[in-house]
């Protein structure tokens, strides 16, 4: 009997596995405002909505809509934040949480106005003041979730770049931070500014365009997160035994062991 795959090819390909549904959390959040809008237009003849969420009620004159679209990139984005497990068990948590309220986003749509819709050609009334609805808490709680995973959880992995002996270690994690502080920041700030807007109206494509603003940063996250596990080979290391979860973060079993033995010779021997 012959062995299909080495070790390494069969861990190369579980691995591949794991990048590649980290890969498509960013693609289909770059892919899904894009999508409602160009395929929209040319499929079911709609002009620019106020937000991505009424295009779950848009219909063109064709009787054509996107709402299929709409609802299935949202649950392609829940399910892949809930299957994939992170770094830390608090990661982990959040991810659920957020991929939970990422499908409910879909089932649970946004209430009906007919200032919620643009009909090309014609003037839509502005939106004034929608209050919360469970489609709008579920939205903000997704993205507060996505929130907290960058501002908590996205340096758990960055001491690793140290190991690899890239160049100017310290430079490229501290780069790495500010990126991930100003995605962290500009999601705080599309949220806000999308109540904001919801609140006192505005013009029938703002909103979409904050929320995009929004949906691209948390892709970015995605993306640039990617890039650098890619660098340190934080889930091959994983793998091979090189990493732990210690109080519920990642930690090197090299340092860990260090500690634990630094620790043992600090201990004051007895006498016998």
């Amino acid at each position: 009997m012959t062995l299909d795959k080495e070790p390494a090819q069969l861990r190369q390909h579980v691995l591949a596995t794991y990048f590649g549904l980290r890969i498509g959390i960013g693609v289909v959040g770059i892919a899904l405002p894009l999508v409602v809008w160009i395929v929209g237009y040319f499929y079911a003849h709609l002009c620019l909505q106020r937000s991505i969420s009424a295009y779950y009620h848009a219909v063109g004159p064709t009787y054509h809509s996107m709402r299929n679209w709409f609802v299935g990139s949202l649950f392609v984005v829940g399910t892949f934040l809930y299957l994939y497990k992170g770094f830390s068990k608090l990661e982990n948590i959040l991810l659920n949480i957020g991929g939970v309220l990422a499908v409910l986003v879909a089932l649970v749509p946004m209430r009906w106005l007919p200032c919620d819709l643009v009909v090309c050609g014609i003037t839509a009334d502005l939106c004034k003041g929608p209050g919360w609805s469970p489609h709008g808490i579920s939205a903000v709680g997704f993205f507060l979730c996505i929130v907290l995973v960058i501002f908590c959880c996205s340096n758990d992995t960055l001491p690793l770049i140290q190991d690899v002996g890239f160049p100017k270690a310290d430079e490229l994690i501290a780069q790495y931070k500010r990126i991930y502080r100003a995605i962290a920041v500009l999601m705080v700030a599309s949220i806000a500014a999308a109540y904001i807007l919801n609140v006192v109206g505005s013009s029938h494509s703002t909103v979409f365009w904050v929320e995009v603003a929004g949906i691209w940063s948390f892709a970015a996250y995605w993306l640039v997160k990617s890039h650098e596990m890619s660098k340190t080979e934080a889930e091959a290391r994983a793998m091979r035994g090189e990493l732990t979860r210690r109080d519920g973060k990642v930690r090197r079993m090299a340092a860990l062991e260090q500690e634990e033995g630094r620790d043992t010779e600090s201990r004051p021997r007895s006498i016998t």
